[in-house]
């Protein structure tokens, strides 16, 4: 594959891709002089219209932090830099992780990456900037394939943000914590689903090759109503306490053993 280190559109036409030098160098930078709204507004028409202006199939790398930049995290801080690297790995082009950018963000950034892989649209599709609409400070796009269609979010305010999100096809509520990103299919089978399942807890509970346990701090294994909550997402699966039953929260734990490792985290 042939890397274009170039700022000209018609190096895409003779190269696989080519870096995508502004937002980093010009765009990221107003976020710290610049209203939050107002630079997101500047970045969806400038995405919109480089879009427009590159030939077709071209492909851009995008990155948050270079050679040529400072550290994101240390302009934006961690979450705004995890934000930030959310942008860059769900508009249309391929993202770059600068050596040691991952620093403080790598589960962060597996997580963004594994949406990336899991979403055929993040990957295949076309890359709308223009159509959505979305609460002031969030950026928005609209990722489409023949597959599916999602609504792609990320909140560059630094306070949770509640708003409707609307776009061709219809609107919902988002809320969208301070640095916040969200990956919501609008077309297509739905993802896996985001209820919660709970069963009791007192023996091991296998499932996506979990074992997953309420213990006493003594190793015991609780044996009493308590339950364990399962948020199951397409990327991720999260587990809780509830129903403690008059036991102290400080009292218990809960652990995870993968399958075929003896060793419980």
């Amino acid at each position: 594959a042939t890397l274009g280190e170039t700022t000209r559109f018609s190096g895409a036409a003779v190269c696989d891709l080519i870096y995508d030098f502004k937002p980093n160098l010009v765009w990221f930078f107003r976020f710290t002089d610049t209203e939050t709204a107002d630079c997101v507004r500047d970045i969806r028409r400038y995405l919109h219209e480089q879009q427009c202006a590159m030939p077709p199939g071209a492909m851009l790398m995008h990155y948050a932090e270079n050679h040529d930049s400072l550290s994101s995290v240390l302009m934006f801080g961690q979450e705004g830099a995890k934000a930030l690297f959310a942008m860059t790995a769900w508009t249309k082009g391929c993202p770059l992780v600068y050596q040691e950018a991952e620093d403080g963000c790598f589960e962060s950034m597996r997580h963004i990456l594994r949406i990336r892989r899991k979403v055929d649209e993040l990957t295949l599709g076309s890359c709308d900037y223009d159509s959505v609409s979305a609460p002031a400070g969030v950026f928005a796009c609209l990722r489409s394939c023949e597959s599916g269609e999602s609504v792609v979010l990320v909140n560059f305010n630094g306070r949770r943000t509640h708003g409707t999100v609307s776009w061709h096809g219809g609107t919902f509520e988002a809320d969208l914590g301070p640095f916040g990103y969200e990956v919501r299919r609008v077309r297509g089978s739905t993802l896996p689903d985001f209820t919660e399942r709970a069963w009791s807890s007192g023996c091991e509970r296998k499932d996506g090759g979990f074992s997953v346990e309420v213990r006493r701090r003594d190793g015991r294994i609780v044996e009493s109503a308590c339950r364990i909550a399962r948020e199951a997402t397409a990327f991720a699966e999260r587990y809780r306490v509830t129903d403690l039953d008059g036991l102290n929260a400080r009292d218990v734990q809960l652990v995870i053993r993968l399958a075929g490792d003896d060793r419980w985290f």
